[in-house]
């Protein structure tokens, strides 16, 4: 279905970006308008509202969009900067490798402050706006719904500043960017828990349930409430909850400590408030998305894929700003195709490490299931092509979301190869480095040749239901390990998947806390991979300098150095830094040295 998404025009605003100081706001003084007379107009006033919009991050701006930006912390460089993908393109290219310190780090979000002070200017000076003859009016009830949005979206910026930085400056009233005055300390943890709870909380009961179709970017109640929830996660974890030794050092220079000492109870408020998102969710709200087979059993493949190409209740949010562009043309699509496929650039290749944690096709992990092999070579598909036999009897999430050596091309039914000499090789910069191109949210219809579509309209998805299921089986598993209701909703995430579920399977580990909390983090791993999470989840949970969620050192892929025949082997492409000072990201330089209040993250 045809639908017009209004949030789009927040890129046509007359208000763009164009001062430095982190507190500022677009240029709302642009041309020869006032401030005051922006809030006359109706048109104008929109388009201020509007243009709150555009810090909400593009979750598809995984290598490149259209106009070669540098991707930042509002784009997704989180899996090319974790443990999942290795970009051939832009900033991500390098930054695993050569690390970043506060100067020139460049996957921030400081910027967000800018859309923070245009929602405060927007809630403190809009304005009713009377019908006069033909002209166009805001109303009250108007007004008021944009209000409600302006404030959702200050508590949810101030949210993806405390995911990325830790403690942060709460701002709930403009500023002069040009006040003499203008510094301020960040607020404790605790203290950013406090205000954005009471925020989601009350915006919980003022926000829409729901939004017509032409509305579908705007946030609703249950976002509010699922923010909410994942707030809580987030100050019930490790990082945040006194396991972060270098951060309970952290001091301002009035002595007041930014970072708590542990406190194993906000598991159990964690836990109250995810229950009454769960409560919420499964009143008819939202659900996991399903397709059936004639005999009424899931048809996962169909189930996996079509998610993500159409608007679907398993979609918490969804934003319509997106770089897939297109396969002719600049994009993240076009990165995810073959250059064998058509101009392709083939420029975001999958690490042997996130391939090793696919499940096989009975549920159990490659080191422990009988079904898994990487010698030799075995049919696959419907013209039984000879593949590696470490590619074959996988699940199903496997096949949605890597592009292997020998795999056929959607459409042309090719087969597509990343060994030395072939048309996908290292001999150029766009190749995949790893020998495995990731296919997760690629349209299938879509071929730069005749006449098939050249690009493909898709939600950007921001949150999903099934995120929300695994961060419940987590919270509950660290409040009572006994529960039931942990193993029941990783079964339900795995049913989807077409695998086999836990409790036939691993019954040896229910009611470990210990396994379990293992099983829950290598279903969100796999579930959930190069969708933006797993960067910030092993921050939370600590793991990026363990094994378990390794961000350092060796990466491995295939030898795309090597002839088809000895392709298969795992080798080094690179090797990653990881030190302890990364699990928070440094404030900019500039804002801490010309601040006499903000103190740096620990190491920077």
């Amino acid at each position: 279905m045809k639908k017009i998404y209004w949030l789009i025009v927040s890129f046509l605003v007359l208000f763009m970006p164009s001062c430095s100081d982190y507190l500022d706001v677009s240029d709302e003084l642009a041309g020869e308008l006032k401030l005051e007379e922006v809030f006359q107009n109706a048109s104008y006033c929109r388009k201020f509202h509007r243009n709150i919009f555009t810090g909400i991050p593009d979750m598809s701006f995984i290598c490149i969009n259209s106009s070669y930006a540098a991707i930042d912390g509002l784009g997704n460089p989180w899996p090319s900067v974790s443990d999942e993908l290795k970009s051939a393109q832009n900033n991500v290219k390098n930054l695993p490798v050569t690390g970043y310190h506060a100067g020139n780090a460049s996957l921030g979000r400081w910027t967000l402050y800018k859309q923070i002070r245009q929602a405060n200017l927007f809630m403190e000076k809009a304005v009713v706006i009377p019908q006069s003859g033909e002209t166009d009016f805001i109303d009250e009830a108007e007004l008021n719904q944009m209000k409600v949005e302006a404030r959702f979206l200050r508590a949810y910026y101030h949210f993806l500043l405390f995911e990325l930085y830790g403690p942060i400056p709460i701002m709930t009233q403009s500023q002069n960017p040009n006040s003499a005055e203008l510094d301020f300390y960040r607020a404790s943890v605790d203290e950013v828990v406090a205000f954005l709870d009471k925020e989601f909380l009350e915006l919980a009961t003022l926000l829409n349930e729901q939004e017509p179709e032409d509305r579908l970017a705007v946030p609703t109640k249950g976002v509010a409430m699922a923010l909410r929830a994942k707030l809580w996660i987030y100050a019930a974890s490790p990082l945040f909850n006194g396991e972060y030794s270098e951060a309970l050092e952290l001091t301002d220079n009035t002595g007041k400590k930014l970072f708590p000492a542990k406190d194993p109870t906000k598991w159990q408020k964690a836990l109250n408030v995810m229950q009454e998102f769960i409560d919420y969710a499964n009143n008819n709200h939202y659900q996991l998305y399903k397709e059936f087979n004639s005999n009424g059993s899931i048809n996962a493949e169909n189930s996996l894929y079509n998610l993500f190409q159409q608007y679907n209740r398993e979609i918490i949010w969804a934003s319509t700003k997106n770089s897939w562009g297109g396969v002719n043309g600049e994009g993240t699509d076009r990165r995810m195709t073959p250059r064998s496929e058509y101009q392709g650039f083939a420029s975001v290749g999958v690490t042997q490490e996130l391939i090793d944690d696919f499940f096989m096709k009975d549920g159990l992990p490659i080191e422990s299931s009988a079904l898994y092999s990487e010698k030799g070579f075995s049919p696959y598909g419907p013209e039984k092509d000879s593949i590696s036999k470490m590619y074959l009897n996988r699940e199903p999430r496997f096949y949605q979301a890597v592009f292997f050596q020998g795999r056929r091309w959607q459409v042309s039914n090719r087969q597509v190869f990343f060994h030395k000499g072939s048309g996908n090789d290292n001999s150029k910069g766009d190749n995949p480095y790893t020998g495995a191109l990731l296919f997760k949210r690629m349209n299938k219809t879509l071929l730069n040749q005749g006449s098939n579509p050249r690009s493909k309209f898709r939600p950007v998805i921001l949150y999903r239901l099934v995120e929300f299921y695994l961060l419940y089986a987590e919270v509950l598993n660290e409040v009572n390990p006994s529960d039931a209701r942990i193993i029941e909703y990783v079964d339900k995430v795995r049913e989807r998947a077409g695998i086999p579920l836990l409790k036939d399977i691993r019954p040896d580990i229910i009611g470990n806390q210990t396994l379990q909390r293992e099983a829950i983090r290598r279903e969100s791993r796999i579930e959930l991979c190069t969708e933006g999470q797993r960067y910030f989840d092993v921050r939370r949970w600590m793991v990026a300098d363990t094994e378990e969620g390794r961000q350092g050192g060796d990466f491995h892929g295939m030898d795309m150095n090597a002839p088809a025949e000895t392709f298969h082997q795992r080798v080094t492409f690179e090797t990653r830094i990881f030190e302890r000072k990364m699990y928070l990201y440094p404030l900019p330089l500039n804002e801490v040295q010309k601040s006499l209040k903000l103190v740096q993250n620990p190491g920077w």
